[in-house]
């Protein structure tokens, strides 16, 4: 049930003639899909997400927590209750890329400054499109590296700038964040050391992949 009169994100996820949809504030399905998704198609992704990072039309929920263990990991205080599409398309990416481990970059769609502490509204252009520039950067310095798939070692990457997550200001130091993730990087490897051995065992044809990201607009019954 939406809170506010406004837009929503869903993105289809076509692979050999079956798809995979995400409904607008459909964030547990979002998290589903973080292993189904390679290196190139989480590229695709973004490719489709980045337009909507200038959208500042307002989403049509309200700011809440959503990623596993957050009360234990995230911010517990925030006064922001809307946000834009192009927080709501970030956030979007986050999920899908890392799963429950995004909790370590975002639990809320809230993005805050760094020097002087405050929220960013969701409509302050000029600031949400500092953190949009990131995610571009991001994005063009993953295409130009040559490896199976993103780490959760990638998310760190996103901590830089003069804009972050709000859970950013509450998190762990690195000492205990960085060890964790190690770990999963240690599993993510082994997990691709056996898909390219199946890989190997049985050849198969290349399936159809496609992902579209469209904007439905629904309004709040009165």
């Amino acid at each position: 049930m939406q809170d506010f009169d406004g837009y929503g994100l869903k993105v289809i996820l076509i692979n050999n003639h079956k798809s995979d949809t995400i409904n607008p504030g459909n964030y547990s399905k979002a998290i589903s899909l973080v292993y189904k998704l390679n290196k190139d198609k989480k590229i695709k992704v973004l490719e489709e997400m980045m337009p909507y990072f200038d959208d500042y039309s307002l989403c049509g929920y309200r700011v809440k927590m959503y990623s596993p263990f957050a009360v234990l990991y995230g911010a517990k205080k925030h006064t922001n209750k809307k946000y834009s599409i192009a927080i709501e398309s970030m956030y979007l990416i986050n999920l899908m890329f890392y799963g429950e481990y995004a909790r370590y970059l975002s639990n809320f769609q809230v993005l805050i400054n760094k020097y002087d502490k405050n929220e960013v509204e969701f409509n302050d252009s000029l600031n949400i499109s500092k953190m949009a520039d990131l995610y571009r950067k991001w994005y063009k310095s993953k295409i130009s590296i040559q490896k199976s798939n993103f780490s959760v070692l990638d998310l760190l990457d996103l901590y830089r700038g003069p804009i972050g997550w709000l859970d950013m200001e509450y998190m762990p130091d690195f000492g205990e964040i960085i060890p964790p993730l190690i770990g999963l990087v240690d599993l993510e490897q082994r997990r691709n050391e056996e898909e390219k051995r199946e890989e190997s065992m049985f050849r198969t044809i290349k399936p159809r992949e496609d992902i579209q990201v469209i904007k439905p607009q629904f309004k709040v019954k009165k």
